[in-house]
């Protein structure tokens, strides 16, 4: 577990300014935004309670100011408000765990938002209820108060989340967003561009810095045209289209940018792995629409009726919907079985009473039983049950949007002998063919902590097994992001982990592979010849080496 340097007078400096910008950004004014922390609105507090808290904590809710409890105000996009006092202690795990900010329910019913650990200090963000077992017990989440609300507030000054007072704005941008008022979020920004761009850059420079007098005949051009972009079916609204567009034109003498993964020809990148799926998934959507339009007006629906659809479509309960967990949908069969509704609880400190199916049948008994219990996740419904309700995944997949396809953004050299249909399309048929490795981008989905340019990168061989590679968190790394066993990998290189402590897990942002490719070129950690970086792609191997797995994980941020 770190060691706490919580200071709860920043951390309430920090709150303050988020809650300014919210107020703000709602098109409030300034003057009126109360000067109220959450002890004095909770005052009197019950000794009972006051008793109970770190003195640390107690400064800082006597300096964090807050409002009064409105439902349509949040005071960020991922947290609600302060908690009161009176529910501080709502986790049910004696007194040590406090439930300090109420979540938006961005992520689903079973959010839980941020907690803190009033032995050691430290405060993590946990998405959902069936991740806090691992939250108590593992320290990979956990860092202070004051680093989280940090990060929220560099989210803020970046516009990947940004506050706007028009209620009724419309989001025409695909895949869309929640908005949670005053604030909406975007999947990326002209920030992540820049930033993108400007690593890229640090890494072409770097590289061409190194080239030997003699250089290769051939000759790249950079960026690739708008038609290039077309034939490959990139999505006007792909990040990768203006992170190409923003690249100032040059002519590379060499291809290698890491050790074996190479920028592409045109003719390559235009034939992309997975574009038939792409091209497949517009022309349904183009045949969808021409049929909607030869039986309907042109008339453009209402934000009420627009809103109403889309309550419509999250209630009804689609048979087909995919409720699996990531590791499920990916490394395992969906099995349905009797028990599939079965509720599963974590029993607070000190109880140790299991939980018999004698219980289940008993109204004393249940009530025993829940008392002290936190309810943590659901098994998976059978589908072809006639129950139409599930708290926690139904609420964070039901808007399927069909197949969001990676595009490769640098090739490998070797191909994998697996398919990775089953991380990218879990749904489609598995002709268990390989596939190209090399950095993906891949596409976002709809719903809230999407980010336009996450990437993967895909090896021809798994890592992990000697148990030194690690995520950005600090965790050894994992096969499925619902396993916690170390396991050897192809995918999971440069990602931050299951738990940050800051947002629900997304893979890592492409300008931050790049910045430590750049990285590794001027350390000389990688070497270059005319080709550009040499080794081959087995040099990535080194990651799970004591000597040299720390060059291979990427600092933990949002």
């Amino acid at each position: 577990m770190p060691v706490s340097t919580f200071d709860p007078e920043l951390s309430a400096q920090l709150h303050n300014e988020i809650l300014c910008r919210a107020w703000i950004g709602a098109g409030r004014d300034l003057a009126s935004l109360p000067s109220t922390t959450c002890w004095e609105i909770s005052s009197p507090v019950p000794a009972e309670i006051a008793t109970k808290l770190n003195p640390n904590l107690i400064c800082f809710l006597r300096l964090a100011k807050t409002t009064t409890w409105d439902p349509e105000f949040y005071f960020f996009y991922f947290l609600h408000s302060l908690q009161s006092s009176g529910y501080l202690h709502s986790l049910h795990t004696s007194d040590r765990f406090i439930y300090l900010y109420n979540p938006t329910s961005a992520y689903g019913d079973e959010e839980v938002g941020i907690i803190f650990d009033q032995e050691t200090e430290l405060a993590a963000y946990v998405a959902h209820h069936y991740d806090l077992i691992d939250v108590f017990h593992e320290p990979w989440a956990w860092k202070p108060l004051q680093d989280i609300l940090q990060a929220y507030l560099e989210m803020i000054e970046e516009g990947k989340v940004q506050a706007s007072p028009n209620t009724a704005e419309e989001q025409e941008a695909w895949p869309r967003t929640p908005r949670f008022f005053p604030w909406q979020y975007n999947q990326y920004t002209a920030r992540d561009v820049k930033k993108t761009n400007k690593a890229f850059t640090r890494l072409l420079d770097a590289i061409e810095h190194r080239l030997p007098q003699t250089t290769q005949d051939s000759e790249l051009h950079l960026p690739y045209s708008p038609a290039i972009l077309d034939e490959a079916s990139i999505p006007n609204n792909s990040f990768i289209r203006p992170f190409f567009s923003e690249i100032p034109p040059r002519t590379l003498n060499f291809r290698y940018i890491a050790p074996g993964i190479s920028i592409q020809l045109p003719t390559q990148f235009a034939a992309q792995p997975w574009k038939e799926i792409s091209d497949n998934e517009s022309e349904d959507e183009t045949n969808e629409e021409t049929e909607e339009k030869g039986g309907q007006s042109n008339q453009v629906p209402s934000q009420e009726a627009s809103r109403d659809a889309d309550q419509g479509r999250a209630e009804q309960f689609d048979e087909n919907l995919d409720l699996r967990t990531p590791g499920e949908r990916y490394f395992g069969p969906f099995s349905s079985s009797s028990e599939s509704d079965e509720e599963v609880y974590f029993l607070s400190d000190g109880d140790e009473e299991e939980r018999s199916d004698e219980d289940d049948h008993s109204d004393d008994g249940e009530s025993s039983r829940r008392s002290g219990a936190l309810r943590i996740f659901y098994n998976v419904p059978d589908i072809d049950s006639d129950k139409d309700e599930y708290p926690g995944r139904l609420q964070i997949q039901n808007h399927p949007v069909g197949h969001a396809v990676p595009f490769l953004l640098f090739r490998g050299d070797e191909s994998s002998s697996l398919s990775y249909k089953r991380l990218f399309f879990p749904d489609i048929e598995d002709s268990h063919q390989g596939t190209s490795t090399g950095l993906y981008v891949l596409a976002p989905g709809i719903g809230a902590n999407q980010f336009g340019d996450s990437c993967r990168l895909i090896l021809p061989f798994n890592i992990g097994g000697r148990g030194h590679a690690r995520f950005s968190n600090g965790q050894r790394l994992m096969n499925a992001c619902d396993s916690y066993v170390p396991q050897e990998t192809s995918f999971e290189l440069y990602q931050a982990g299951r738990e940050s402590g800051f947002l629900e897990f997304h893979p890592v942002q492409l300008h931050k592979i790049l910045l430590n490719w750049a990285q590794r070129v001027e350390a000389g950690d990688w070497e270059v010849d005319a080709n550009g970086v040499v080794g081959g792609i087995g040099k990535f191997e080194e990651a799970d080496t004591p000597e040299h797995w720390k060059k291979y994980q990427i600092p933990l941020s949002w």
